[in-house]
């Protein structure tokens, strides 16, 4: 599943179509939402992404390393948004309890009841509903915090390897958005 979220923790767009194996490049390479940024329907929008993507000029990705002033803004401004989905993942698995716990469902069953949970997340969020409180009946395989805390970033880290393209393209980035 792929997921672009705004700062309301509402979901803005969502691919549910695809096998949980299936890369996240691949999803992204296969979506209509690409294919608009492609085409500069957005603008100077940009989006936040996990390393499962390839840095563009609008998809910004974590660093492997954070060595100049710039560089450490950019990770630390990074994983200050890229909350904002985990958060959102977090209060939808939290409010749809069947999503944190698995749809005991096949895949092409499951596809219209992420979608449908979706919709229903973004209309009690605009509603300002808050977040259910612990079904004391529900048996949890671990307290709500360990389920929910996926998606951590790491510390950046320093690499002994050499930097391809894509690295070279998110530091000139960096560089670009983060001038001191």
């Amino acid at each position: 599943m792929q997921a672009i979220c705004n700062a309301n923790l509402e979901f803005l767009d969502l691919v549910a179509r695809w096998p949980g194996s299936s890369h996240d490049a691949t999803i992204w390479n296969s979506c209509y939402r690409n294919a608009l940024f492609e085409h500069g329907r957005y603008r100077d929008a940009l989006i936040i992404a996990d390393s499962g993507y390839a840095c563009k000029s609008y998809i910004f990705t974590p660093l492997d390393e954070a060595v100049t002033p710039q560089e450490q803004l950019f990770y630390e401004s990074q994983i200050r948004t890229r909350c904002t989905i985990e958060r959102s993942f977090g209060v939808w698995k939290r409010r749809f309890p069947a999503l944190a716990l698995g749809l005991r469902l096949s895949v092409e069953k499951c596809f219209p009841i992420i979608q449908a949970t979706a919709v229903l997340h973004n209309i009690l969020r605009r509603r300002g509903e808050a977040i259910p409180p612990d079904d004391p009946e529900l048996n949890l395989p671990a307290p709500w915090e360990n389920i929910l805390a996926q998606g951590d970033i790491p510390a950046p880290r320093n690499p002994e390897r050499r930097e391809n393209r894509n690295h070279l393209e998110r530091r000139q980035l960096v560089e670009d958005y983060f001038r001191g």
